[in-house]
């Protein structure tokens, strides 16, 4: 698994969540606190879900205590995660679909194949729907042990 600086998890070279296919990078607030991912075509949409301040004031107001993480923001990043590989589970399998009634030029059959191949393959290493959600439960299943047995 990769992860950038922050230890977040970052995926592949595929594109933004919102489905322009643009490479997608972290937005964060002036705290450096991960808010989300973005490309050129979402950004001024993400950002609109949050206060305008909380990207150049690093001083902002806040009700919670942002400095006591209490597993939340590894929740956060698990079900982005997880949405995420969902996304990519569906952009794959309309790829494949698509390539299927694509038919090359003269000359580029072999090159056509190739991606096909390809789409197919990547599409056997990204997990079901089960194994992802499956996945998902048995980490918030730890995550809530281990927040139990910290209390004890």
């Amino acid at each position: 698994m990769r992860t950038s600086g922050g230890g977040r998890f970052t995926p592949g070279p595929w594109g933004c969540a919102c489905g322009s296919l643009l490479p997608r990078r972290e937005l964060a607030d002036a705290r450096g606190i991960f808010c989300a991912y973005v490309c050129d075509e979402c950004e001024a949409e993400k950002r609109a879900a949050f206060r305008s301040d909380i990207f150049t004031d690093p001083h902002y107001p806040t009700i919670e205590d942002i400095e006591d993480d209490d597993g939340n923001a590894a929740m956060d990043t698990l079900q982005e995660v997880e949405r995420n590989m969902l996304r990519l589970r569906d952009l794959l399998a309309k790829a494949e679909a698509a390539l299927e009634h694509f038919v090359a030029p003269p000359g580029a059959e072999q090159a056509l194949e190739d991606v096909r191949e390809a789409v197919r393959e990547l599409a056997k290493a990204i997990p079901s729907e089960e194994e992802i959600t499956s996945f998902t439960d048995a980490v918030v299943t730890q995550m809530h042990e281990d927040a139990d047995d910290d209390e004890d």
